[in-house]
């Protein structure tokens, strides 16, 4: 399942402000993974 851009920015947005991706992903409401997935993705 693909997400829209806005839970993207969410994500990235809280793994911004807790530099976590347990924390970013609780925060997004989505598996740490995912969060670390996207996170590699932008840089």
């Amino acid at each position: 399942m693909t997400k829209s851009d806005r839970e993207i920015m969410e994500i990235l947005e809280a793994y911004d402000l807790t530099r976590c991706a347990y924390s970013a992903g609780q925060l997004a409401g989505c598996d740490p993974k995912t969060v670390k997935r996207y996170v590699a993705l932008t840089s």
